[in-house]
């Protein structure tokens, strides 16, 4: 893993996109990088200007107006005892008599208030103004356009497309790479999106309780001001210090809490006046508020006094006491600072010596979760919560997805998927549909294909340059299993892209409209996919000819459904409404109905035609679907391990000629079913990890299956009479003669075992692949499709109906020598077409019918005679070789020929019509590698 990263990483570093988008991102962030810093660190730019205002300590005291300052100031009132000025600005601060009785003037005559106070002997005090720095307006409008700047220029980096370089967004590049790292982490626990989903909820969950429970982030020594100091109203310390000062008796007691230079003050005041007395309880939202002392005695409640200087100095209704004098609660608090730490022991000492009685009161520790809990736990629980409420999200939606993609493949969806996992009406990728040009083998001409397209698709600008652009469309034709959905599969594997595949009977629709507005809704969803994924979409139609064949004359409403959906397809892949983002891949075994205006350049503009594979191409097939399978123990040696996979595959491609692609997958699943049921027994109570190192699949049970896909399987509960299978000796035997006398394919393998297919079968077939036949090589193949029965009337002096079959192929084939290859003296090289049957299609006049018949019955009729003549030259040894081939029931083909040869000869002589008393049914057996050439008694 960690080799494919450092190769992923060294191809990025050559990628010249890479390079630009790394170089305009280190531009990007050297400016935003400088800008935060200055941002941040700017209280000594240059263009930061300073602002003279009130100190922070008496911010908080009650405005009063000018006018009522100055009124109370020629009135002489004993309510001022004191004025406080500070420099350079006009604020004033009203020192009022009795404790919490200042006020605060923002703007007032300083001079004529200075007058009034040395007219009135006050004492007066000038303190230094506080100071605010801060930007200038201008400045802040220019910092701010440059903000805005950064911000469409970080929007442009991410969302900007960039479609000369056919690469998407790099917003969409870093959402891809995010989502296949989910996707590996979800491949990797091998769980469903949903599941993992919920899982990773259920952890998060876990970890957050884990926080809850154990408390091991939370400060347990965390103090605080004790709950009946935070009760009382807060008084600033210049007051207390103040009142101390100039009215000590004033002081009832006062409670001091030192760990955190707090004091809960008690404060004696004036007897209440009787017309305050009958005043109203003080509402909710007073200025005032009640109060309990340490020991819980003090209670005060106040309100606005309407009276004289009302607005100068708001008189308190205080409760009052026992003794006719009330009493109030304050609470000041000094800041944690070594000057606020000196001022509070001052002001602890001056209590002190004034003998005002006192007390201390035991620190108190913060019980409250959240309160005790560090900061970074704080963050870390904050993140894991909205994680897990995102997997929540995820997994919802993922089992959405699940359920609707089930929905969906009843109406013929097969698949969906995506790069990215997810898409509009999109399924869960499965496993099965990850495949690469790894998993394909058999038919390299459309592989090498296929790979170029993919080329196109990844380097799109390098084609482009010479003209070779991307195609629109593609077109798989070929048998059945030969691969073309695996191949689809793979090109959107290698490329990264979205993969939709659908059938084409899904757009065959009822209604006139409805398959039309069914294409226009696949297309679209495909153009979705390919935005959400950068790349472009592969929309795989298989069994292209239910949507794409011919269209007729018909009036019919189904005729027109289909012309107009066939002509919707037409236009999205090469009308107004492409755009290059859909590459449509269609698979057809019949490209010969097609329509002419799908088959044109500029639809489909690449048609692969996929055969089935030769012998090369079935042993990689094999290889393919046996590489996670063990044909040896695993203590072999890899040598051993080598020579065994080269004589399995040599043998299996050998006798697995005319196999398709899922043929040979098949045949590997029917090798594993006959192993597992061999070893079913011992190993049903092992557990799983011996199993897998036991489970090994012998070359038997490969021969076993290929058997078993050609010939069907073995009937053992059907048995047959002797001379039911004397008959089918010789008929077999008849079938392998011709091929021996007349020097042809070699037989490989003869079986009188009665399958589901047929009574007996004889292989014959060449080691090389052959491409092309001559006249001799027909004949040949005529020749020994009839001596079978032959055999039967010469030999065994009857016959059955096991014969139909070879004649009918026998003159199938002749007919096509006649009509279609022109290999007869009566035809010459003139052709018929013929249908599969090998009848002629359409009038061709009676006099060319009754020639055509002449022709192919005279080919019959003489291979017919010649090979009675063989039957009847080579009776010894063809009665011998089935007296074997009946007490054996499968001869290979070294067997037949040494019995063939007289070199063997068989242990009972079995001549026709005897009766034998005990009947033998065996099992198949696979000691040879062959085409099937004839299958004799069909």
């Amino acid at each position: 893993m960690f080799k494919r990263l450092v190769a992923f990483m060294s191809g990025l570093c050559k990628s010249p996109v890479f390079r630009r988008s790394l170089k305009h991102f280190t531009l990007l962030a050297i400016f935003a990088g400088t800008f935060a810093y200055l941002s941040v660190n700017n209280d000594y730019n240059f263009v930061r200007t300073t602002t003279l205002e009130v100190p922070s300590q008496y911010k908080a005291l009650k405005p009063l107006a000018a006018v009522d300052l100055e009124q109370a100031l020629r009135a002489k009132s004993k309510d001022v005892e004191g004025l406080v000025f500070f420099k350079s600005i006009k604020s004033v601060v009203v020192l009022g008599r009795g404790f919490d009785r200042d006020n605060l003037v923002l703007e007032a005559d300083i001079d004529i208030m200075q007058d009034l106070a040395k007219a009135n002997q006050l004492p007066v005090k000038i303190e230094n103004p506080g100071q605010r720095s801060e930007p200038a307006q201008l400045f802040t409008s220019l910092w701010s356009m440059i903000a805005i700047g950064l911000f469409i220029w970080t929007c442009v980096f991410l969302f900007q497309g960039r479609k000369k370089e056919d690469v998407s967004n790099r917003f969409m590049v870093g959402w891809n790479a995010y989502t296949g790292v989910i996707r590996s982490m979800i491949k990797l626990t091998g769980m469903r999106r949903s599941r993992f989903y919920g899982a990773a909820m259920l952890v998060l969950a876990a970890a957050v309780t884990l926080i809850f429970t154990t408390e091991v982030f939370n400060n347990h020594n965390l103090l605080i001001v004790p709950s009946e100091f935070v009760a009382a109203e807060k008084a600033q310390p210049y007051q207390v210090e103040r009142h101390l000062s100039a009215h000590p008796d004033d002081f009832s007691r006062v409670a001091f809490a030192p760990t955190v230079n707090a004091a809960y003050i008690v404060l004696k005041t004036s007897p209440i006046k009787k017309a305050v007395e009958a005043a109203p309880a003080a509402p909710a939202d007073s200025e005032g508020q009640t109060s309990d002392s340490v020991d819980g005695g003090a209670i005060a409640a106040s309100q606005v006094y309407r009276g004289p200087h009302a607005g100068m100095v708001p008189a308190v209704v205080e409760k009052k006491s026992t003794d006719g004098v009330s009493s109030i609660a304050r609470t000041v608090i000094y800041p944690n600072t070594t000057s606020g730490n000196k001022a509070y022991r001052d002001f602890v000492d001056a209590v002190r010596t004034q003998g005002i009685e006192n007390k201390e009161v035991p620190r108190a520790v913060a019980t409250d979760f959240f309160e005790t809990i560090y900061f970074p736990a704080r963050v870390l629980i904050v993140i894991f919560t909205m994680a897990a409420l995102l997997c929540l999200a995820l997994g919802v939606s993922a089992l959405l997805d699940d359920k609707k993609e089930g929905e969906e493949g009843k109406d013929g969806r097969l698949v969906i998927a995506g790069a990215s996992g997810e898409a509009v009406n999109a399924g869960e990728i499965g496993e099965q549909s990850l495949k690469t040009f790894a998993d394909v083998a058999g038919c390299d001409e459309a592989i090498e294909a296929c790979k170029l397209v993919v080329k196109k698709l990844r380097f799109p600008m390098i084609y482009k340059a010479f003209g070779a652009p991307v195609p629109k469309g593609i077109i798989f034709y070929g048998a059945p299993g030969c691969g073309k959905t695996l191949l689809a599969r793979a090109m959107a594997g290698e490329t990264g892209g979205g993969f939709i595949a659908v059938s084409g009977s899904a757009f065959v629709k009822l209604y006139v409209g409805a398959g039309a507005s069914a294409v226009r809704e696949r297309f679209q969803e495909a153009r979705v996919l390919a935005k959400k994924t950068g790349k472009p979409t592969f929309l795989f139609i298989d069994e292209f000819d239910a949507l794409g064949k011919k269209r007729g004359q018909g009036d019919s409403g189904g005729s027109q459904e289909y012309e107009q959906t066939l002509n919707e397809l037409l236009v999205q892949m090469d009308g107004f409404a492409n755009d290059g983002k859909v590459i449509v891949i269609a698979a057809t075994n019949r490209l010969d109905i097609l329509d002419e205006a799908v088959l044109r350049a500029g639809r489909f503009d690449i048609k692969i035609e996929i055969k089935k594979p030769d012998r090369k191409g079935r042993s990689e097939i094999f290889q393919v679907y046996l590489r996670n399978r063990q044909l040896i123990s695993r203590d072999a040696t890899p040598k051993q391990k080598l020579l065994t996979l080269q004589s399995v595959l040599n043998e299996c491609s050998q006798r697995s000629r005319d196999f398709s692609g899922a043929d040979i997958e098949l045949t590997v699943k029917e090798a594993s079913t006959i192993a597992a049921e061999r070893h079913y027994e011992e190993m049903k109570d092992l557990p799983e990890e011996e199993m897998k190192a036991r489970a090994v699949i012998l070359p038997s049970d490969l021969q076993a299956a290929i058997d078993l896909v050609s010939y069907g399987r073995t009937l053992k509960s059907r048995t047959r009479s002797a001379e039911e299978r004397k008959a089918t000796a010789i008929h077999e035997i008849g079938h392998a003669a011709i091929p021996t006398l007349l020097k042809g394919d070699p037989v490989t393998r003869i079986t009188i075992v009665m399958t589901d297919k047929s009574l007996g079968l004889m292989e014959s077939g060449s080691d090389e692949d052959r491409y092309g036949w001559d006249k001799k090589e027909f004949l040949l193949k005529i020749k020994t499709m009839l001596a079978g029965r032959a055999a039967e009337e010469r030999i065994g002096g009857s016959c059955s109906t096991g014969a139909s079959n070879d004649f009918e192929r026998a003159s199938l084939l002749a007919r096509q020598m006649v009509g279609m290859f022109g290999m007869s003296e009566e035809l010459g090289v003139r052709t018929i077409p013929l249908d599969r049957n090998g009848l002629p299609v359409g009038q061709i006049g009676n006099t060319l019918m009754d020639l055509f018949t002449v022709a192919w019955s005279r080919i019959v009729d003489d291979c017919q005679k010649e090979v009675c003549q063989l039957i009847d030259d080579n009776r010894e040894a063809i009665v011998r070789t089935a007296d074997v081939l009946f007490e054996e029931e499968v001869l290979s083909g070294d067997r037949f020929r040494e019995v063939w040869s007289g070199k063997v000869t068989a242990k009972v002589d079995i001549e026709i019509g005897d009766e034998v008393a005990e009947q033998v049914v065996a099992p198949v057996v696979a000691p040879g590698v062959a085409l099937v050439e004839v299958k004799g008694h069909a």
